[in-house]
Formats: C-alpha cells, sequence, structure tokens
C-alpha cells in the first residue's frame, strides 16, 4: 500500500509544526494521513506542556473520533504513534511531574540527537560498537537532571529503549 510505505517513510520530528486548531481537525478528520501526521506532531510536542494543555479538554473527542480506525503500516503498525500521542495527552493532563517520565514509554521512536536539538535533553556521553554504531546515550534531562541510559538499535527502523539511571 503506497500510504504505509509514505506514512513508514517519515519522521514525526520533519513535520512542520501546527497549531491546536490543525492538530484537532486532523486528528479527529478520520483520514488515515491526516490523523497520524497530527499524532506525530503531538509526539513531537510531547516534552512541551503549554502546547500539549490546549487538547486536554478535547482528548475524549479524540479518542471517540479515532477508534476504530485502521492506522496501517508495513512491519511496525502505525497504530503506535496514535496511541502514543493519546498517552501524551493524558500524561499532561494526570501528571504534574516532569515530562520526561514520557521516555519510559514503550513508544520506540523518541531518537535521543532530535530531543537533543529540541533542548531537551543533553547527551552526556555515546558507547559505540566496533567504533562505528551506536550502543546507547548517556543522557540526561534539561529540566529535572533525570538521566538516562538510552539504548539505539536498528532493524527495518532505527529505534530507541530509554531506561532511567538511578
Amino acid at each position: 500500500m503506497i500510504l504505509t510505505a509514505i506514512v513508514d517513510s517519515i519522521e514525526p520530528a520533519a513535520l512542520p509544526i501546527m497549531t491546536t486548531e490543525e492538530i484537532l481537525k486532523e486528528i479527529t478528520s478520520r483520514d488515515t494521513t491526516m490523523v497520524w501526521k497530527a499524532a506525530c506532531e503531538i509526539i513531537s510536542l510531547g516534552q512541551n506542556r503549554d502546547e500539549i494543555l490546549p487538547l486536554i479538554t478535547h482528548i475524549n473527542e479524540i479518542k471517540e473520533t479515532t477508534r476504530g480506525l485502521s492506522m496501517g503500516g508495513g512491519f511496525a503498525p502505525n497504530q503506535r504513534f496514535l496511541d502514543y500521542a493519546l498517552r501524551i495527552i493524558e500524561f499532561h493532563k494526570n501528571n504534574s511531574s516532569c515530562t520526561c517520565k514520557l521516555y519510559l514509554d514503550k513508544y520506540e521512536c523518541n531518537d535521543p540527537n532530535k530531543e537533543a536539538n529540541k533542548g531537551n535533553i543533553i547527551i552526556e556521553d555515546i558507547t559505540r560498537f566496533e567504533d562505528r554504531w551506536i550502543d546507547y546515550y548517556i543522557t540526561k534531562c534539561q529540566k529535572c537532571g533525570q538521566k538516562f541510559k538510552t539504548i539505539e538499535r536498528e532493524g527495518h527502523y532505527t529505534w530507541w529503549e530509554w531506561t532511567s539511571i538511578k
């Protein structure tokens, strides 16, 4: 399916910034490409509480209008983008703790390099295999100082797993 190939090849952080109104219009459209795009925008904004707060009052509407959508996906289901976007909104609704806790979610597309470029974390160290491939990063949240070990792996796409360092 062409849509699947396009959706799987675009990274969430590569999308332009949308307004709250645009996000709501697209995520409630039931058009899977628009829903995916809006979900990726929410994910990109996930560490920015001020950008997510206006979406909280619409969480039930978003859940209702996206229920039952077939989001597609090739090697990994595209539903994961919508599910994580909803968890981000719910996190901001139910928590006042540091947003870096979102990195511990089972969503595997939080690229530490992009998070560092946004100013959310600092990459303190990178450990490599055979001086070539990245094994893991040691990162630190810019807001609360929490440190993470962020493993990087590749299969059909690059993914990351974040764990807290005590």
